[in-house]
């Protein structure tokens, strides 16, 4: 699967639905902390972009969503 294909296809969608029926319910101040998949993370000095639009059940800049990006490369 090609980088950022999953996060827009899978991810966006489920973290989306999280965010909605879990977080705001429970606390309209709440703070989601979500990744992409990493692909490939195997260190081979190439940064791919997400496939996020937009933050899971936010706007652009919010102050709701939290990307956490990382890699496991030596």
């Amino acid at each position: 699967m090609n980088s950022g294909v999953f996060d827009k296809t899978v991810l966006q969608p489920f973290y989306s639905r999280l965010a909605t029926e879990v977080y705001e319910k429970n606390n309209k101040d709440y703070v989601m902390y979500f990744e992409t998949a990493e692909y490939p993370d195997s260190g081979l000095g190439k940064v791919n972009k997400t496939g996020f639009t937009s933050p899971p059940g936010s706007k652009n800049n919010s102050a709701n969503a939290v990307l956490n990006d990382h890699t496991y490369c030596c």
